[in-house]
């Protein structure tokens, strides 16, 4: 769906991710059928574009794809012969294609983050098809391996995984007391470190569709290990991060902020549709998504097809959460922040050391849903919120509001682009960001933005879609911007002055100048009477602003549909719910992860996962044991 383009690391925060998708509702509620469709979209993703021979070759230095590429290929190849799928590579012959590639990746290797993909999927063919590889094979892969420099181990994915999947696979298959005797410790130790982390403080990135999806393979992969404690932590990860892909998703295949991922000022068709769309629907099988997506996958994500079904299938229970929404949920999780050291007051910090928090709310069905993070970070996205919605006839409408980004310090992200601005900050580490505040209560947000002193870009911007031209209807009312697309109903007021308004393509462009801020409101249409009835209550709403002090004050509906007040302040940051301040970590806090169906005992390290009708799993984190029934 969102558009993949080249990586550009620039220093951002992200604000209000609002986003809606209207998917086609099913008509009756009730339980989602098993997945009985995993075999046949595995065969597909593995056959897709077969060849029935994987060349070797050289590779200059700047070709890190198309080795990847071929090591992929030949993992797909060994296990289509593997299966009894036409144009298969039989293991004598792929040893050798194997045995090049190690070579190759020995002598050309460059960062880990570039080596980990090659060594995660070679070695997962050295487990599962290499047991009568000759000795010079297992020899080069042990040899590459053993290479390998310093592993990160704050977060789980962006190709940290991967190595580690590949130092466990290739450790195991060669003896863990034997030649891969070094390989499996050094793993063991790296995976260990990396589950603890997980266990306090969440360590996905943010624009997770992107690179989450990439790497999610390898801890597929690790269901293949022999050894129960491994095997166990590895699932643990796995289905930690499905949950959350879970929660994110909306059946039809939309993905709610913060995890969603797009370049380009709208959603998009393309790149992304092969990465993240055709990953989750190999695993989850949305029978709302056409299983044509595997065909022009990407080789890494068809690669997550490798895994033997017999060794692992998404439980019933966590596909659930992807495609019945019930009557709607608030979800809530936690991420490490890759700035923590350079900007740790953009962070929190509840316990165990700096996170940010995140929030999303559903609406029931699945039919729209928002999201944010609270606190700042260091990321790539240039878009930074938005509500994306899909009409009955499929078309899409985005709305965005987010900050633009900034040139980063020289001395500490020197690749960064601009969207508006220059900046003569110090190489102080703080000049790419930039301050904001949140508070997201039942289907409402408010957001307030202050650029300060020393930031390049004054300025924040919103998009709003062609309601229009969507199908749907538009109106203002009282400063309101009021829109309807599908089944859902939205409302988007502006806090500050607007300098800038004019027609774009997506809609409505709005740029507004210095302190600023928003409020969002969703609504199911079925909640009111009309769209007329809706604009009218939102045009009542008693909404109060002050922009030398900076805050709000905003009169909204609770869970039980009950008036209530809310009031968001910006420095000191503080929250307030019908008068009484909430501190933050009573508001924002609820551990690893807390939706409807979702709880997490801190003390004990359990997280019970409960849905009646689809049953129970329970992932217990200090003793890495899970049951599910």
């Amino acid at each position: 769906m969102n558009r993949t383009d080249s990586v550009v690391y620039v220093g951002a925060v992200v604000l209000g991710l609002l986003s809606v998708a209207l998917g086609a509702v099913r008509e009756a509620r009730g339980a989602i059928p098993p997945d009985t469709g995993y075999a046949a979209r595995q065969k597909r993703a593995i056959t897709a574009k077969l060849t029935g021979t994987v060349p070797i070759r050289e590779y200059q230095d700047t070709e890190y794809l198309r080795c990847v590429s071929d090591a992929v290929s030949l993992a797909l190849h060994l296990e289509a012969h593997h299966r009894g799928y036409p144009k298969g590579i039989a293991p004598a012959e792929g040893a050798r294609i194997a045995e090049h590639l190690a070579g190759v990746f020995h002598a050309k290797r460059k960062t880990n983050w570039d080596s980990g993909e090659r060594g995660a999927v070679l070695a997962y063919s050295l487990h599962r098809h290499g047991r009568h590889w000759p000795k010079s094979t297992r020899d080069a892969l042990r040899i590459w391996l053993e290479s390998v420099g310093s592993l990160r181990t704050d977060q789980v994915l962006n190709g940290t995984i991967d190595m580690v999947c590949g130092l466990l696979l290739a450790g195991e298959a060669l003896g863990k007391t034997g030649d891969g005797a070094a390989l499996w410790q050094r793993g063991a130790a790296a995976l260990d470190d990396l589950f603890e982390h997980t266990r306090y403080r969440h360590n996905r990135e943010l624009n997770g569709t992107m690179y989450s999806v990439r790497h999610l393979a390898s801890l597929l992969w690790l269901q293949s290990l022999q050894d129960p404690v491994y095997r166990t932590k590895a699932r643990i990860l796995l289905e930690s991060e499905l949950l959350v892909h879970a929660h994110s998703y909306l059946p039809g295949g939309a993905m709610l902020p913060p995890r969603c991922r797009d370049y380009g000022g709208g959603l998009q068709p393309g790149r992304a549709t092969r990465l993240t769309g055709a990953l989750l629907q190999l695993l989850i099988g949305d029978p709302q998504v056409d299983d044509a997506i595997l065909d022009d996958a990407y080789e890494h994500v068809r690669a997550g097809a490798l895994t033997d079904p017999t060794a692992y299938q998404v439980p019933q229970v966590i596909r659930s959460v992807f495609l019945d929404k019930g009557n709607g949920y608030t979800f809530r999780t936690r991420i490490f922040p890759i700035l923590a050291g350079i900007a740790p007051q953009h962070v929190y910090d509840f316990g165990h050391g700096p996170v940010f928090p995140l929030q999303m709310v559903v609406l029931p069905d699945g039919t729209g849903g928002f999201g944010g993070s609270y606190g700042g970070f260091h990321q790539n996205i240039p878009v930074l919120s938005g509500l994306i919605a899909r009409n009955r006839a499929g078309e899409y409408g985005v709305l965005y509001h987010y900050q633009p980004r900034l040139r980063a310090d020289k001395t500490r992200w020197s690749k960064t682009g601009i969207v508006t601005g220059k900046t003569d900050n110090p190489d102080s580490g703080h000049g790419e960001f930039w301050d904001y505040q949140r508070m997201i209560f039942h289907r409402t947000m408010l957001t307030l933005w202050k650029p300060g002193s020393e930031k390049a870009c004054p300025d924040t911007r919103a998009y709003l879609p062609d309601f229009e031209g969507l199908g749907g209807e538009y109106r203002r009312m009282d400063g309101w911007h009021l829109g309807s697309i599908g089944r859902n109903y939205i409302a988007f007021r502006p806090l500050g002055e607007v300098a800038e308004e004019k027609r774009v393509k997506q809609g409505i462009y709005l740029r507004f100048a210095g302190t600023s801020g928003h409020v969002v409101e969703m609504s199911p249409a079925a909640d009111h009477a009309s769209f007329d009835a809706f604009a009218r209550e939102m045009a009542a709403r008693r909404l109060a602003f002050n922009e030398e002090e900076l805050w709000v004050e905003y009169e909204t509906r609770d869970a039980r549909g009950a008036t209530s007040s809310i009031k968001l302040q910006y420095a000191p940051q503080r929250r307030w719910v019908d008068g009484g301040e909430v501190p933050d970590k009573s508001f924002i806090d609820r551990g690893m992860m807390a939706s409807d169906f979702v709880s997490w005992d801190e003390a004990a390290g359990l997280m019970t996962l409960a849905r009646p009708g689809y049953g129970e799993l329970q992932h217990d984190w200090q003793n890495a044991k899970i049951s599910l029934r």
